[in-house]
């Protein structure tokens, strides 16, 4: 399932980070590169690409190319690193206009779940700081405060968010 392999790539990757700090065996940490390589490999694929979901644009898909652009960070001597970079954020990019479109100074989520809609500013403000060094950075900056902008609507007046779930 994509997003199992999703949340698989993204503990490698922390597990691999763990490892250069604390100085693992390397024949442990080159298991785990291997692993993240062919978990990369997978989400980078078009015929995997959120195929268990009915659309192509869908939440699942913006941690998969979240998942596929760190893998290309962590791995970015490896050959097709940058290429899972770049395939990550252009996904993301096309992600935001289909399920966040923009209304006025809003970016508004598509799905039916206020969580989600949060989930998605999480996501993009992160890798607005991952790639705060690049055009990248400014553009996903921007994107994050028009969905915050969004969310800050829904507040109450105490600055608290109403209770949320997934539908």
């Amino acid at each position: 399932h994509e997003h199992g392999t999703t949340e698989r790539t993204i503990s490698l990757l922390f597990l691999y980070l763990l490892g250069q700090e604390y100085d693992f065996d390397w024949r442990f940490m080159s298991r785990i590169k291997i692993a993240v390589i062919l978990h990369a490999r997978l989400l980078c694929s078009e015929a995997f690409y959120v195929r268990h979901q009915r659309i192509r644009f869908h939440n699942h898909g913006m941690f998969q190319d979240m998942a596929l652009f760190l893998a290309g960070m962590v791995f970015a001597e490896l050959p097709g690193a940058e290429y899972w970079s770049a395939t990550g954020i252009g996904r993301l990019k096309d992600m935001l206009d289909a399920i966040y479109p923009c209304e006025e100074d809003f970016r508004i989520s598509y799905e039916n779940s206020f969580g989600y809609h949060c989930a998605g500013y999480t996501i993009i403000e992160k890798l607005a700081r991952l790639t705060s060094f690049s055009s990248d950075g400014v553009y996903f900056m921007q994107e994050a405060k028009k969905i915050q902008a969004w969310a800050d609507v829904l507040r109450y007046s105490t600055r608290q968010f109403p209770a949320f779930g997934d539908t």
